[in-house]
């Protein structure tokens, strides 16, 4: 369907449900009643959301277009297990637009071609990966993302945080590229630069830059404890393909733990 229209309190009940669109690129909203820009779309609002309860919902897929996401109460998803929302067709993206927070319990999944981007606060309490693909994540000026101590994992091809932070508490998180790229700490020479500042608005209690055969070569230049305190435990990097090295710059570095 090209878009849905729940007017009663009743729950509607599914072991697992899908929202796909009918219409190739037909954009789709959750959150809000509109479409960002205006324009016709699927239109999951908030109100609409708090009527399901399912073990896991899905929205979107390869066939429709840009999705928006927000506002979004925690009242709202607590009564559906899992929540994963898909843009993947080439160039599309995912934008939270306003202030976020999900309560599944289960986690919830955002995965887009190109970018995810955060003009909104994004609270979860469950696992949750965010797949930017061959973009960026980008969390703009006053805006964070907390896990509320559940694990995290970023997958994208560069990382842009101008707002408050990461914010993983107890769990670990994972950060590695869609494609084989460079990853840089402390640098402004690597494909994905991970600058001093963005590295210590990360806290989290273990931190694993790269991953099996998805990055390439790692270098860290100048990374002292302010940079690094909020990182508890221990720190792996990993630059496992061919011919790719892990460099420490002349400068030192310092780590709670490597």
């Amino acid at each position: 369907v090209d878009d849905v229209d729940f007017q009663s309190s009743s729950d509607v009940k599914a072991g697992n449900l899908d929202f796909r669109v009918f219409t190739p690129n037909t954009k789709v909203s959750v959150g809000a009643s509109t479409i960002p820009g205006g324009g016709a779309g699927m239109k999951l609002t908030d109100t609409e959301i708090g009527y399901i309860t399912t073990g896991a919902l899905t929205i979107g897929d390869s066939f429709n277009g840009d999705i928006s996401i927000g506002p979004i109460l925690n009242t709202s998803t607590d009564q559906i297990g899992f929540m994963q929302m898909i843009a993947s067709q080439a160039t599309r993206k995912i934008t939270v637009i306003d202030d976020v927070v999900f309560g599944m319990a289960n986690g919830l999944t955002l995965t887009a071609s190109s970018n995810i981007n955060l003009g909104g606060d994004l609270t979860t309490h469950g696992v949750t990966k965010l797949d930017a693909g061959s973009g960026t994540l980008t969390i703009v000026a006053g805006k964070s993302i907390s896990t509320t101590n559940q694990h995290l994992t970023i997958t994208a091809d560069d990382l842009d945080i101008a707002g408050s932070g990461i914010t993983v508490g107890t769990a670990d998180t994972e950060l590695h590229t869609q494609t084989l790229r460079t990853i840089g700490v402390g640098t402004a020479s690597q494909q994905m630069d991970i600058s001093k500042t963005e590295l210590q608005k990360i806290s989290t209690v273990g931190l694993t830059l790269g991953a099996r055969y998805m990055s390439k070569s790692i270098r860290v230049e100048n990374i002292d404890a302010s940079n690094s305190n909020n990182i508890v435990g221990m720190l792996t990097l990993m630059a496992v393909t061919d011919q790719s090295q892990i460099t420490f710059a002349a400068t030192a570095s310092t780590f709670t733990s490597l």
